[in-house]
């Protein structure tokens, strides 16, 4: 009941935002400590593009959204002894339309085929566009 009025409550996604990430936390440990929520596709740390260094958040993207509000109902996350703090992830195209789940009209803004991930034009995930919900 207390989560009633947060944007995330009702949205349905397969990404997670993960922040506080430290120096030492690499894409390896991130999936051995997340798959045990779900089976886990990918792993993603950003870097700042001029100085390559991390900038302390990313992303994992699992294969259900279930494994994503497994993770958010857990309020503690610790990862080679640094807690982590973890909110679903949405896209900018979602952010616009309130970060809903099951919005109405048909093509690519509907949940039916096209989850409203940008895609790059080399076929990667645009990671930059998604938001955490607070």
């Amino acid at each position: 009941m207390q989560d009633i009025g947060r944007p995330d409550a009702g949205a349905t996604t397969k990404k997670l935002f993960v922040g506080g990430l430290k120096e030492f936390h690499n894409e390896e440990n991130l999936k051995s400590y997340f798959s045990q929520f779900g089976s886990v596709l990918s792993v993603s740390i950003v870097v700042d593009k001029e100085t390559n260094k991390k900038r302390g958040f990313g992303f994992i993207e699992f294969d259900d959204h279930d494994a994503v509000d497994k993770v958010v109902l857990r309020k503690n996350h610790s990862i080679a002894g640094a807690n982590v703090d973890t909110k679903k992830a949405i896209s900018k195209a979602e952010l616009a339309a309130g970060g809903r789940g099951g919005r109405g009209g048909g093509g690519g803004g509907s949940w039916g085929g096209n989850d409203g991930w940008s895609r790059g034009g080399g076929g990667g995930d645009n990671w930059g566009g998604a938001y955490p919900l607070i």
